[in-house]
């Protein structure tokens, strides 16, 4: 008897249990502090970071409200044309590409559970979404910059 068919479940099975592919939310993952640079000066919002591909495949689908942070940050390790689809996402979002200078080289409209894929304008490191309306509140716009806050250094250094 062939053990492909084994190797191949004990291959897929994971893939299945991951929380975007059970229809489970992902757990809150790690606040970090973002800087936005608008014409309404400069505001600090707080912003749950993606980093890992499990983490970005998952993003905010399955959740019904954003929670402790004002957003997600999925954050790139290199520039690159970003993608982004709504399957399974329950909030209206803002939708802000960065660019590698941390300026926002555009802004899409992310509607709950569009199947269409949403590609960024140019190379990203990286995209926040934020509950559809903040672009508006906060005065976000092409051009202006959005990037993370260094932590603060401890003082007994």
């Amino acid at each position: 008897m062939s053990r492909l068919p084994i190797l191949l479940a004990a291959l897929i099975m994971p893939a299945c249990h991951s929380p975007g592919m059970t229809g489970q939310e992902q757990p809150p993952l790690p606040i970090q502090q973002w800087r936005i640079q608008s014409e309404n000066g400069s505001m600090i919002i707080g912003l749950e970071v993606a980093t890992t591909p499990d983490e970005q495949a998952i993003g905010l689908m399955h959740r019904r409200h954003i929670g402790n942070a004002n957003g997600m940050a999925f954050v790139k390790d290199r520039p690159q044309i970003g993608h982004v689809w709504m399957k399974d996402t329950y909030i209206p979002l803002d939708i802000i590409w960065v660019g590698k200078h941390h300026e926002v080289v555009g802004i899409s409209i992310g509607t709950p559970f569009d199947k269409h894929i949403q590609q960024s304008p140019g190379p990203i490191t990286s995209m926040i979404e934020l509950p559809q309306g903040s672009v508006q509140k906060f005065g976000i716009s092409v051009g202006m910059t959005i990037s993370p806050v260094p932590p603060a250094k401890d003082s007994a250094e």
